[in-house]
């Protein structure tokens, strides 16, 4: 099953990535096991001892610092200008951001509690009570930049309010259409190639600004669990697994930061 996915597993018979495949036995093995533990309706599971094939998973380079500046000078005039702000400099998922609620923003203490998760689920939009990386929530901190783009975000929702009038929808999300109602899912991600396409700035995905975010984070030496935590890992060797090459550019300089740290 795994190969005649892996070869002609697509919609129109074209071949499947590693990585979704890996997904799909993902799926059947866990099914199997709640079918064998759970319900006792099988005797074991048989595709436990299937080798699924490896995730063949392809990780593009981040923005350089100027490029993502060169973005969000590009993007500063448009209505959503504070999710991508928000997005590179939090690191947080874009389910996580479209599930983000004004209660959510503490302006006082700076800083943003992601507990949720919004994704799209045959055709419809399904908010979880948890996120991706199963943390369930996490507080993390702001920079005060950042922090007053929120406001002025806020702002210009409470205009757009008065404008709707009696059309508005109260929501309560931080990033909702002229009308209240939540932005579509896939919206941050055309806003993002169309913007990107425009400045002929290197392939990205909206994801890979949350890539940038860890890049930054590590190459400054910020400690992992730190990191682990920002981006919402449960375990941060899946922080340590996902960005080995930072880490392993620090570990040639380790030695040199021992001796100065002595001195």
């Amino acid at each position: 099953m795994y190969r005649e996915l892996s070869e002609a597993g697509g919609a129109n018979g074209e071949k499947l990535s590693g990585r979704t495949v890996a997904y799909v036995g993902a799926v059947l093995k866990n099914a199997l096991a709640y079918a064998v533990e759970v319900e006792s309706l099988i005797p074991k599971n048989v595709a436990k001892g299937v080798p699924v094939p490896k995730n063949d998973k392809k990780v593009n380079e981040p923005f350089s610092v100027e490029e993502v500046r060169t973005f969000l000078s590009a993007s500063k005039s448009h209505r959503l200008y504070a999710l991508f702000r928000l997005a590179i400099y939090t690191g947080a998922r874009k389910g996580e951001l479209l599930a983000l609620k004004w209660s959510d923003l503490d302006f006082e203490h700076q800083s943003l509690v992601i507990s949720k998760n919004r994704l799209v689920v045959r055709g419809k939009n399904v908010v979880q009570a948890s996120t991706k990386g199963g943390e369930g929530r996490r507080t993390i901190s702001l920079d005060p930049e950042t922090v007053e783009i929120m406001k002025e975000h806020r702002k210009r929702q409470f205009e757009e309010r008065l404008k709707a009038g009696s059309l508005w929808n109260e929501t309560g999300y931080i990033f909702a259409t002229e009308f209240g109602e939540p932005i579509n899912y896939g919206t941050p991600t055309q806003l993002f190639t169309k913007i990107k396409n425009r400045l002929n700035l290197p392939e990205q995905r909206f994801h890979d600004l949350r890539h940038f975010h860890a890049t930054q984070l590590l190459k400054a030496g910020t400690p992992l669990h730190v990191v682990a935590h920002r981006l919402g890992h449960r375990d941060p060797m899946v922080t340590a697994t996902t960005y080995a090459h930072i880490t392993a550019d620090q570990a040639v300089n380790v030695s040199v930061v021992f001796a100065k740290a002595v001195e």
